[in-house]
């Protein structure tokens, strides 16, 4: 009966587990995303400043 009860125990640690992993994979691929728009944001800036040097320049 003990047995049963600890078997039955790990599961659902495992099933913790599970649950936190997928967690982990949804926060680390919001923060990719994150990442990605910012970078995107610091190319168009990027770009925005090197058009008005250049207009500066002329």
């Amino acid at each position: 009966e003990a047995a049963r009860g600890c078997c039955k125990h790990i599961g659902q640690v495992g099933k913790t587990i599970d649950i936190l992993r997928q967690q982990l994979a949804e926060k680390d691929a919001e923060h990719a995303r994150r990442i990605d728009e910012t970078q995107r944001q610091m190319a168009e800036k990027e770009a925005e400043n090197q058009r008005q040097l250049e207009e500066t320049q002329q």
